[in-house]
């Protein structure tokens, strides 16, 4: 499956990052990242540039979040190799 990012596939995940751990800290949970396809590193999904925007919380224990997780990349039509493969692609020098 692609996606619209420079024509390739992107995915959802829950860190263990620092960033993580300050979004339980201020917003009371767990912030997902995206993750596209062949690109170094993750995008925490902070909600914007916007004054009132927030980020997006998907559960406040790291359970729900990752679960939530599963089902919005399922939801996407992404299997879970499609998943670590994404991730991986994001580990590799390119």
């Amino acid at each position: 499956m692609k996606d619209v990012i420079k024509g390739r596939r992107f995915c959802h995940v829950i860190t263990n990052a620092a960033n993580s751990k300050a979004s339980r800290k201020k917003w009371g949970g767990y912030m997902p990242s995206m993750i596209v396809e062949g690109e170094s590193g993750h995008y925490p999904m902070q909600g914007g540039d916007h004054e009132w925007a927030v980020p997006w919380i998907w559960g406040k224990t790291l359970r729900e979040a990752r679960k939530a997780c599963d089902s919005y990349n399922k939801r996407r039509g992404l299997s879970k190799e499609d998943v670590a493969e994404i991730t991986l692609s994001s580990f590799q020098r390119h």
